[in-house]
Parts: structure tokens; C-alpha cells; sequence
């Protein structure tokens, strides 16, 4: 790698990771997207960085993530469900899952109630068509007492996080643990101080690939469990429920550029707390 090969791009290594993530959702402009290209071609640093954040999702994906078990209320109103006659979806217990992740992550003392009764006031509305989406966002508002803000600000989860028990271990729900540095001075300004680590050779995180046992699922879901709201939320969404960032940051009502740049902030974290375990151990 030299001096010369990162010269030539019009975006620096800091700025090229600050926008990873919505250059992998594809949130760009253009113009800005072409930046990001033109920079990760000439960045052997950048461009693996990119490709574990990418990899990291995929990987959180394709585990179990954070998973809640539907309660015994909740199955015996599946089971109601089932026997109606309305018509509804026939993915309906994933979407009760669903909403049980996200109902915890927004208050877990009144999840259950939260479920129910969104459930059942989406039922008494138009019994023969649940929303996943609709349901999501009426949940959202309901465990934030029925706000009718279109958008809230990130404080808001600041502030409701004020008011939970505290963190025997603060540090370590802290995203920005993770975050590459880089030289903000000097000959190499703008460049990463360190390069990232080389994962061996497969590149590529798989069922098949000997990083990948049971101890790092554990550590992963452990990470995403201390990620602060609306971060874990996000990655629930995003990255195992598999919503668009759109969907994700309207479900939680936040500004999408918030809901892009939290998101971002979990999977560096993310990708973090993996190379962590492949480069150091558990």
C-alpha cells in the first residue's frame, strides 16, 4: 500500500467508513456512491473493512440473534388465531416473535401486554389483514405511551435508557469500542493508524469455516444484547428480521439518517467484537 494510491482518491479513509453502511443499503446519491467506489478500489484497508462489515451482517443474519420466547399468553392467542376464521398471514408466529423482540427492546416489564394489545386492536380493526409494518409502528407508539410524533429524536431512547436498571459493565455496551482509528496529523492524515486484520484465508464467514462455532454466535448475541436502543433494535430489524433501513427507522419512528448512522455504529461494534475473537480468541 502506498501514499500515492490513497491520493489519488477524493475521500478519505474516515470519511469512506463513516459511510459504509449507507453505501451498503444503498442510501446514497450517487455522486456520493461513485466516491465511495472510486475510494475502496485504491484502499486495500477500506475495501477489507467494508467486506467484514458486510460479512458481520450477514453472519448476525444468518444466526439466531437475539431471540425471546413467545410467552404462554401470546401462544394461547396464536392458538385463538389459528382456529378464526379470518384470514391471516401464515408467517403470523414469526411476526408475534417479531414484535416480542421488538416489545422487550422497548420495554420488557410490558412486553407481553404490548404484543396482546397491539395484536388485538389490529385484529378488531381488520381481522383478514395484519401489517407487519403497522403492527411494528403501533407497538412503537404504544410503548412510547402513544406519542404521536411522526419522528423522535434519539434522546428519546437516551432518555428511557435513564430510567433502566444500570449496566454492571457500562464499557461494554459502548459502539463506538470498535472504531478504527486514524492519523489526524502528519504525512498520513486521514489514513488508518492500523490495517485491518486478516481473517485467514476463506474470506468469507460460513457455516463451514472453523471461526464459526457456537462460542462466537454466543459472544455476538451477547454484543448485541449490551448495544444500547435504538442500536440493538436496529440490528433486530435490519439485520435478522431482514426490514429495510426505511421500514426499520418508521417502525421506530426515527429520522432515517439517524436510524442509518446508529445502525452503522452497531455493525463496526459488531465487526469489532468479531475480529476480536478470530484475531485474539474467545
Amino acid at each position: 500500500m502506498t501514499n500515492e494510491t490513497h491520493l489519488t482518491t477524493a475521500l478519505s479513509c474516515p470519511g469512506c467508513t463513516a459511510q459504509l453502511t449507507r453505501f451498503q443499503t444503498g442510501l446514497l446519491e450517487e455522486i456520493d456512491a461513485a466516491a465511495v467506489r472510486e475510494h475502496l478500489a485504491a484502499c486495500p484497508d477500506c475495501r477489507l473493512f467494508a467486506d467484514q462489515i458486510d460479512l458481520v451482517a450477514d453472519f448476525v443474519g444468518a444466526g439466531s440473534g437475539e431471540t425471546t420466547d413467545v410467552s404462554d399468553n401470546l401462544s394461547n392467542l396464536l392458538g385463538d388465531f389459528a382456529h378464526s376464521t379470518a384470514r391471516h398471514p401464515r408467517d403470523l408466529s414469526t411476526i408475534v416473535r417479531s414484535l416480542t423482540r421488538l416489545a422487550h427492546s422497548l420495554d420488557a416489564n410490558a412486553a407481553d401486554d404490548l404484543v396482546q394489545h397491539t395484536l388485538l386492536a389490529a385484529l378488531e380493526a381488520d381481522p383478514e389483514d395484519l401489517d407487519p409494518m403497522a403492527l411494528a409502528r403501533d407497538l412503537t407508539d404504544r410503548a412510547f405511551s402513544g406519542s404521536a410524533s411522526t419522528v423522535r429524536s434519539l434522546t428519546d431512547y437516551e432518555t428511557r435508557r435513564e430510567h433502566r436498571t444500570p449496566d454492571p459493565d457500562p464499557d461494554g455496551d459502548t459502539a463506538e469500542l470498535f472504531y478504527p482509528d486514524f492519523y489526524d496529523s502528519g504525512p498520513d492524515v486521514g489514513r488508518h493508524i492500523e490495517s485491518p486484520n486478516r481473517w485467514g484465508e476463506a474470506k468469507t464467514l460460513s457455516p463451514d469455516d472453523d471461526v464459526l462455532t457456537a462460542d462466537l454466535y454466543g459472544i455476538v448475541d451477547d454484543a448485541i444484547a449490551r448495544l444500547p436502543d435504538p442500536l440493538r433494535q436496529l440490528v433486530q430489524l435490519v439485520d435478522i428480521d431482514d426490514l429495510s433501513v426505511s421500514d426499520a427507522s418508521h417502525a421506530l419512528r426515527l429520522d432515517q439518517d439517524d436510524a442509518v448512522d446508529a445502525l452503522h455504529r452497531a455493525r463496526v461494534h459488531l465487526r469489532g467484537v468479531v475480529d476480536k475473537f478470530v484475531t485474539v480468541g474467545p
